[in-house]
């Protein structure tokens, strides 16, 4: 493999252009190494096709499908592009056992303190040997420090344990004007793929913005009808009930003498009423009555009173 430089740092790797050397088709764009922090060996690059960000000063792969390479496909590294030698292993490579994409990784020492974070790491691309990592400490910006790649105890997928005694030794150096472009590249892809999404995704909120306009007017309307219907059931039940009232308020006021009482027969007509003087109702055409006075009967037993004296 031909190389620029001696050594190369991931962060000037990543968002690099890779291409087939047997077919010069773009293959994409490096998004990751895979380390194994035992062995302090790259066993392979992660190559993600998708489009780049509008910061060109470092090309981070936006999205899409991802494919793996091992370190030994790559044939070269360039300033503008890495040639690999795909073959057929690029399309079923998985990441090998106890290697990881370490940046990002949370830094331990091996008595128990958290030290820092990976922000990147050096490596020989001849061979690739990682030379050193470069972490962060929590608080500090812009400095970064740096143990020997020998200095890993182990790795796995959220942490890196260091020994303590390199950890205290480490040495601050600066982060390559690299790494702070890939994170405003990663900033500018964030935004650029929200704005996308954005963009797609505003006529199906409009739509449903409309939609749900039409059925809050059907739901209003339909809620007016109802009370509408409502209202004017209410109405009808009031009228027919105060006629109701009205018309038993009447026969209660009505005199007893017009209605016949239970089964009792009608009063002639001619029938006398609490009402008619006796006095009227006199008829003296009336013939007299004259009926002979009977005769009182006795007792014949009983001896008859002599006459007064």
């Amino acid at each position: 493999m031909s190389a620029t430089a001696s050594f190369i740092r991931q962060s000037q790797l990543l968002g690099r252009l890779v291409l087939d050397r047997a077919t010069t088709e773009t293959l994409g764009h490096v998004a990751a190494l895979w380390v194994d922090p035992r062995a302090a060996r790259v066993l392979g690059i992660v190559i993600r096709s998708g489009p780049l960000p509008l910061n060109l000063s470092l090309k981070l792969p936006l999205g899409g499908p991802l494919r793996a390479c091992a370190w030994g496909q790559v044939v070269a590294i360039g300033a503008d592009s890495v040639l690999v030698d795909i073959g057929t292993q690029g399309e079923s490579l998985q990441q090998p056992e106890g290697a990881f994409d370490l940046v990002g990784h949370e830094v331990w020492t091996d008595g128990g303190n958290r030290i820092g974070t990976v922000a990147d790491l050096e490596l020989d691309p001849a061979v690739g040997r990682v030379d050193r990592y470069l972490f962060r400490r929590e608080g500090v910006a812009d400095v970064a420090y740096s143990v020997p790649a020998g200095a890993a105890i182990s790795g796995g997928p959220k942490r890196l344990l260091v020994v303590t005694q390199a950890a205290e030794a480490a040495e601050a150096v600066p982060l390559t004007a690299a790494w702070d472009q890939a994170l405003d590249s990663v900033q500018t892809s964030v935004q650029t793929t929200l704005r996308q999404v954005q963009e797609k995704t505003k006529p199906i909120a409009e739509t449903a913005r409309s939609r749900f306009a039409d059925l809050a007017r059907e739901a209003r309307d339909r809620a007016k009808s109802l009370a509408d219907t409502a209202r004017t059931r209410a109405t009808e039940l009031t009228e027919t009930m105060r006629d109701r009232a009205d018309r038993l308020t009447q026969e209660s006021q009505s005199p007893q003498r017009d209605r016949p009482a239970g089964n009792l027969p009608a009063a002639p007509e001619n029938a006398a009423t609490d009402d008619d003087d006796p006095i009227d109702l006199w008829d003296e055409d009336s013939p007299a009555i004259d009926t002979p006075a009977s005769p009182i009967e006795t007792d014949s037993h009983q001896p008859s009173q002599p006459p007064n004296a």
